[in-house]
């Protein structure tokens, strides 16, 4: 009976190490979650650095071709 509690209790043990590393994981994932959320968002509301419609807008050039 012994060698079942054992058994149980070292198992026990292996599960618990285990829990620990995923909680660790998973707080270095919420923090890095939540950084790339706040970069998004401040990209996402900053206004665009295109210019205006029709400022330096290219012009076409008629094709000439070498003779």
């Amino acid at each position: 009976m012994e060698r079942v509690e054992g058994f149980f209790e070292a198992r026990c043990r292996e599960l618990e190490n285990q829990v620990k590393v995923l909680q660790y994981d998973n707080a270095e994932l919420t923090v890095k979650s939540d950084e790339l959320s706040e970069r998004v968002t401040k990209l996402a509301s900053r206004h665009s650095t295109r210019p205006q419609r029709g400022f330096n807008k290219p012009q076409r050039r008629p094709f000439v071709a070498n003779k």
